[in-house]
């Protein structure tokens, strides 16, 4: 059987990781692209995943001759103190490279982009249709990959496609919202910022693997755009209260003031800005980017992705949080 050939960047990172795992129980080749600094040596347990490093990619030491799609997931994600500079090296100009490299050989670029390029508009819910409105260095930089992206499709180079997931969760994520939210609920240290009725909208990881993956070869998603997430929003309150059902814990009381917590990000802040770190982190423990995302009310339209794609979500949060702290194997009190 002749299957198709795959090149798969960010395959260390927890939705390449299961993304990689995905293509090959659908039956593709795999190959994987790795920083050569990058803990890589579990893909190699993998059965068939070839290993490529990323320098020999750039330097023309890979043949993209024989590989029919690349999925390109790799990127500097939210950083504390990340430069513009260093978010356009590693997310922008590493695109265009690959986009360079790959367009006269393969039959499809598909992109991991991110719904932070729409910002925290006030009309929701958010559509592929909004506007780009970035409000961070990241998201800056991936609407100039979206653009570049756009481009190399429009000129005909390369049939190209982005998939927009939200915040995803699930097993096998080490730092992400929901993880973090779990296990501050059962170190008994996580307290609400404000009301806790503004929504998030989470996606679960196979959701978003669904969503990756049935754009492959679809000519209608050629050229276009997608935001991939759950198929309903949640307040923070209603996600809280799940969690703590399931580790048995009271619900965390009393909620932090917003204005209180935005006071103290601003002191942390300008501390950690003068070199003084309180904790010995990389980064504060509050930040104002931290509590937008915890305090922002947003809201996804995912029509788009379900009458193109035929995308339907299929984990709800009481579900997907199970399974989350089933993984994380926490010793739950009962």
């Amino acid at each position: 059987m002749n299957r198709k050939h795959v090149l798969v960047t960010g395959g260390t990172g927890f939705i390449g990781g299961h993304l990689i795992e995905r293509l090959l129980a659908d039956g593709y080749r795999v190959t994987a692209m790795v920083r050569r600094s990058s803990k890589y040596q579990w893909l190699s347990t993998l059965p068939a995943v070839e290993i490529v490093f990323q320098d020999d990619v750039l330097d023309g030491n890979f043949s993209f001759q024989g590989v029919d799609i690349v999925y390109h997931l790799a990127a500097i994600r939210h950083r504390y103190g990340t430069s513009d500079a260093e978010y356009r090296t590693a997310n922008v100009e590493l695109t265009r490279h690959l986009l360079d490299r790959s367009q006269r050989h393969i039959g499809q670029f598909i992109f991991c982009s991110s719904i932070a390029v729409f910002g925290w508009p006030p009309r929701l819910p958010i559509s592929d249709e909004n506007p780009y409105a970035p409000v961070s260095s990241y998201a800056r930089s991936k609407v100039d990959c979206e653009k570049l992206v756009f481009d190399y499709h429009r000129r005909g180079k390369v049939p190209t496609t982005i998939v927009r997931p939200s915040i995803t969760y699930g097993p096998r994520d080490e730092t992400g919202m929901m993880t973090k939210l779990i296990t501050l609920i059962h170190k008994g240290t996580y307290r609400t910022v404000g009301n806790g009725k503004n929504r998030v909208q989470l996606a679960y990881i196979t959701d978003v693997l669904d969503g990756f993956v049935r754009v492959i070869g679809h000519e209608g998603a050629f050229g276009q755009g997608f935001i991939i997430t759950a198929a309903r929003p949640a307040t923070i309150n209603e996600l809280v209260q799940i969690i703590c059902q399931h580790l048995n814990k009271p619900e965390p009381k009393p909620h932090i003031p917003l204005w209180f917590a935005r006071l103290a990000a601003w002191n942390l802040e300008t501390l950690h800005q003068w070199g003084l770190k309180l904790t010995g982190k990389q980064e504060p423990v509050i930040t104002n980017e931290k509590i937008d995302v915890m305090t922002t009310d947003r809201a996804y339209d995912i029509s788009k992705a379900r009458q193109i794609l035929n995308y339907q979500p299929q984990i709800d949060y009481p579900e997907g949080i199970q399974k989350t702290i089933t993984a994380l194997n926490l010793q739950i009190r009962r």
